[in-house]
């Protein structure tokens, strides 16, 4: 296997983390009617498409981060 397939793997299996990470960063900024999907694509580094592969909707991406105990902690969002 190359290099490159090898980056290009790892970078895929990362994606999530990213684009989670820039999604709590949106969320903690502002309110979640304000929380646009491609301002999370941008600070991820990624296209609007690529985070709808990984999830449905903003709602799914927020109730991801809500059962997170780092968001929790973080920005306190609670149940």
């Amino acid at each position: 296997m190359t290099t490159a397939g090898k980056t290009w793997r790892r970078r895929k299996r990362e994606r999530p983390d990213e684009i989670r990470a820039a999604a709590l960063i949106e969320f903690s900024e502002k309110s979640f009617g304000e929380v646009r999907m491609e301002l999370i694509a941008k600070r991820a580094g990624v296209t609007k498409g690529t985070i709808y592969l990984y999830y449905a909707s903003k709602a799914e991406l927020f109730d991801t981060l809500r059962g997170s105990e780092t968001c929790e902690s973080r920005v306190g969002i609670a149940d």
